[in-house]
């Protein structure tokens, strides 16, 4: 039971990386939008919806890290923890 949580943990942080990284792709294919006409009226300057989105599974990603590095410390023969880090993907930062 404790390594199907431990799977899950990893799995959840991939996961979460994987969609970051798609939508990071689709941002950027679309140059990068910060803002876009929407609101009620459609007249409005709201944040790009692909913004919103990419913030939102970056910070999944983000608070899913530190469960996913725990978990694959805690499996019998893992490597050490600074090597587990770097095998894992990591995310741009939005600039």
């Amino acid at each position: 039971m404790a390594r199907d949580l431990q799977r899950d943990a990893v799995a959840r942080y991939e996961l979460a990386v994987e969609i970051a990284q798609e939508l990071r792709l689709k941002w950027e294919a679309e140059g990068r939008p910060t803002t876009t006409l929407g609101g009620a009226t459609g007249r409005s300057t709201v944040e790009h919806p692909l913004l919103t989105l990419l913030l939102k599974w970056e910070k999944a990603a983000s608070d899913l890290a530190k469960p996913a590095r725990l978990a694959r410390e805690s499996e019998p023969g893992r490597k050490p923890v600074a090597r587990v880090l770097s095998e894992l993907p990591a995310l741009k930062a939005v600039k």
